[in-house]
């Protein structure tokens, strides 16, 4: 009987063994693939530049962007200068902004004399920046920008 006790305590110490060096070999290994893993480079946000908050009672900075329902045209937002403009970005894949797309249409229409609401397309293709404004049944001013430099 003492070696059915002795055999059973030997075979427990063995079964702990080999368990306390599985986990010493997955801590290893998950402390070099964790270390290995700092090569990854940062997450890049469409074309955000970390230029500070904008300054309050200032003109925004001008750009000019192809039109996105003419490519021989060129907007400017100085084209507006002297009119309160409501600047949109929006895509195709934005939620939000499907939503908001008719609405800023309605107050376009609305306050058109007063108010220019200004379409910016974040990185999409012309047509289908042209055809979600279409889609959505909007006639505001919209631009193309293709590469994310103004974004």
């Amino acid at each position: 009987m003492n070696e059915i006790i002795r055999s059973g305590t030997a075979g427990t110490y063995r079964v702990i063994g080999l368990g306390v060096l599985a986990a010493v070999f997955v801590a290893v290994v998950a402390v070099y693939l964790f270390a290995a893993g700092g090569d990854e480079p940062e997450p890049r946000i469409l074309g955000l530049i970390d230029n500070g908050p904008p300054d309050v009672g200032q003109p925004a900075p001008d750009f000019a962007l192809p039109d996105v329902r003419d490519e021989e045209n060129v907007l400017k937002l100085s084209d507006f200068r002297g009119k309160v403009v409501i600047l949109n970005w929006y895509a195709s894949w934005c939620g939000p902004c499907r939503q908001e797309i008719p609405d800023f249409e309605v107050a376009h229409r609305h306050l058109d004399a007063d108010v220019v609401f200004f379409g910016v397309n974040l990185q999409e293709s012309r047509a289908t920046a042209a055809g979600l404004l279409e889609e959505l049944g909007a006639t505001y001013p919209a631009v193309l920008d293709a590469d994310g430099a103004v974004s």
